[in-house]
């Protein structure tokens, strides 16, 4: 468990489960895509409807660090790296990013 153990810039522990859940998919891409998208998904709606601004800060913490999970996954990716049918995985995942 420690080492799925992170603090953020402001000194907050949390349990870092987007990367961790990468390697628990049977096809780690494809299944992670999914994932990344029903959480980018959670998020926005969260943020954008909550009607409690503490709550929306949290969301707001959450997209900062769902970006930043998809922005090292895209540092990491080896160029033009596409999945089995042919698309291209930065492009699947630069969609997985949330938009301020």
């Amino acid at each position: 468990m420690r080492n799925l153990l992170r603090e953020d810039e402001s000194g907050l522990h949390y349990i870092d489960y987007l990367r961790a859940s990468l390697s628990e998919f049977d096809n780690p891409y494809v299944g992670w895509l999914g994932f990344l998208q029903s959480h980018k998904e959670l998020v926005e709606n969260g943020r954008d409807n909550s009607p409690n601004a503490t709550v929306r800060r949290k969301y707001v913490w959450l997209m900062n660090y769902h970006n930043a999970v998809v922005d090292e996954a895209l540092s990491e990716l080896e160029p033009n790296a596409t999945l089995e049918d042919g698309l291209q995985l930065d492009e699947l995942l630069e969609a997985r990013r949330i938009q301020n």
